[in-house]
């Protein structure tokens, strides 16, 4: 397995009793079957540091929607004394709104929207199919403004007890 490095797992050289080489691999995935097809998990620690990323993408997001002046930004505290950003100082692309490529309509700034935790896909009980179903809330779609994908993100990720 030297030179593919595949995040959070990691390959350790070593012999076995016998001293036939082996590999040692620590942190791999799980196996998750929902029904009948099989999805990677990743270790604890792994889900841990995109947790974090997540959190921290969501602040960068809030603090964005502060800047430009919303009126609503979801579960956050606003900063004392704190004034929306200049025209002059904002950010093309970041600050300032964008076209959807396809629908030539106006979508909010980058920086109110999530970049990296797009989707959310949650295994839900279907008690009248009597099986498990993934559903998958899409946390980037341009249809909605950034105020509802975030308040989507707090209902299924960030409320969620992990």
């Amino acid at each position: 397995m030297k030179g593919v490095d595949i995040p959070g797992m990691t390959f350790i050289d070593s012999e076995d009793e016998s001293h036939n080489e082996v590999v040692i691999v620590k942190d791999a995935p799980s196996v998750q079957f929902v029904n009948g097809e099989a999805y990677l998990v990743p270790n604890s620690r792994v889900i841990n540091q995109m947790i974090e990323y997540a959190n921290t993408e969501r602040l960068a997001i809030q603090r964005c929607m502060e800047d430009l002046g919303y009126e609503e930004i979801p579960d956050y505290t606003r900063r004392p004394d704190h004034t929306p950003i200049s025209e002059n100082a904002k950010i093309k692309n970041y600050h300032t709104p964008n076209k959807d490529k396809k629908t030539k309509k106006t979508i909010e700034p980058n920086g109110t929207r999530f970049l990296s935790l797009t989707k959310i896909v949650i295994k839900e009980y279907d008690k009248a199919g009597n099986k498990y179903k993934l559903v998958t809330y899409n946390l980037n779609d341009p249809r909605m403004s950034s105020v509802d994908c975030l308040k989507l993100a707090n209902e299924h990720f960030f409320s969620k007890s992990l």
